[in-house]
């Protein structure tokens, strides 16, 4: 179970983790290397509005908890596996 403690760990994580995507190496430029930083700092930012919001740790699609492991493994997880792998089968689909 994920407690306040935590959950300010995985702020300041999640914090330093936007600070260093906002000040990218010189030279990453190309249009590929923006949109992968965009789309990496929607993923922090939106896990910080879920802590703002007391959302953290939960999955956005189905509100299952996520384990504490997976969120250690990538605090920014929107979703659960299942959700995860759900929403890829969806895109491939198109």
């Amino acid at each position: 179970m994920i407690d306040a403690k935590d959950i300010e760990t995985f702020r300041k994580l999640l914090k330093q983790e936007l600070a260093e995507i906002e000040n990218p190496l010189p030279g990453k430029t190309s249009s590929e290397g923006k949109e992968s930083f965009l789309r990496q700092r929607l993923r922090l930012e939106g896990a910080l509005h879920r802590i703002d919001n007391g959302m953290f740790g939960r999955c956005c699609s189905c509100d299952e908890k996520l384990d504490r492991l997976f969120l250690n493994a990538d605090p920014a997880a929107p979703f659960c596996d299942f959700c995860e792998e759900e929403i890829e089968v969806s895109r491939q689909a198109r």
